[in-house]
């Protein structure tokens, strides 16, 4: 089993390791200066390159946003589906780093047998120079809609779990000073 602070599902489904386990983070690791900023991110490897942009607030919510929303399949022999916007929450778990917890949900397509499920998707994201760059790693499990993070019988479907994912990206400055 995971323990909760290495980001990732442990046994009982993501409430424990998983989406929603903890708080905000809280302390003097410098998490804060990143508040308030966008990022844009590349997730390299699976079945192609992902492009995501990602905001994270000061009350320790974050939105995310993917280039790859209206179709995507993470690999061979899984039906490419459509699937909404990322959101879900961060905290600090160390100097200039974080975890970042996040839902989506997968559309069925219409004519097709596979069903819409729901997703948490896992980052645990290192900042750098200043919080202009950012790596790490990210991964991303299917569940049964309807699932719930914190119940202890929340479990992947099968063969529905992917990664981890190289990230690396760079602040997504809309305005300079």
């Amino acid at each position: 089993m995971k323990s909760p602070g290495n980001g990732g599902p442990g046994n009982g489904g993501p409430g424990n390791g998983g989406p929603g386990n903890g708080g905000p983070g809280r302390g003097n690791d410098q998490c804060d200066d990143i508040c308030g900023e966008t990022y844009q991110i590349k997730v390299q490897g699976g079945s192609c390159d992902v492009y995501q942009l990602f905001t994270l607030h000061k009350d320790h919510t974050v939105n995310l946003i993917d280039n790859t929303e209206n179709n995507f399949s993470p690999g061979r022999g899984i039906e490419s589906q459509p699937f909404t916007s990322q959101l879900g929450g961060w905290r600090c778990v160390g100097r200039n780093r974080i975890q970042m917890r996040t839902a989506s949900y997968n559309h069925q397509v219409p004519s097709s047998s596979t069903p819409s499920t729901l997703t948490f998707n896992y980052y645990v994201l290192t900042f750098t120079r200043n919080g202009e760059y950012v790596q790490g790693t990210y991964k991303f499990e299917y569940y049964r809609l309807g699932s719930y993070p914190l119940d202890f019988s929340s479990r992947p479907l099968p063969n529905r779990s992917f990664g981890p994912y190289d990230v690396k990206g760079k602040q997504f400055d809309f305005f300079r000073p």
